[in-house]
């Protein structure tokens, strides 16, 4: 199987599955058609998401999750000033 790249707007997708599971909580398959009807964003003026664009999304966060786990970790570390000592395997 070829390898392609495709641009998607990973953080507006993700934006959408997070507002989705606050406000009316569904399936990806079903926020695709969720956020035409109930959100308004400018950036979502002419775009077409598709429920492969949104398991694509999820699919690069997986791949993501170590290094977002870890920024997240040493932003909160700063932002509360804890002093902890954590293992990254």
């Amino acid at each position: 199987m070829r390898h392609t790249e495709t641009k998607i707007p990973v953080e507006l997708i993700s934006f959408l599955m997070v507002a989705n599971r606050l406000v009316d909580p569904l399936s990806k398959l079903a926020i695709s058609s969720w956020y035409k009807e109930k959100v308004y964003l400018p950036e979502l003026e002419n775009t077409h998401l598709s429920p492969h664009d949104f398991y694509r999304s999820m699919d690069y966060l997986e791949e993501m999750k170590e290094d977002i786990e870890k920024d997240l970790y040493y932003k909160l570390r700063d932002l509360f000033t804890l002093k902890l000592n954590l293992i990254f395997l």
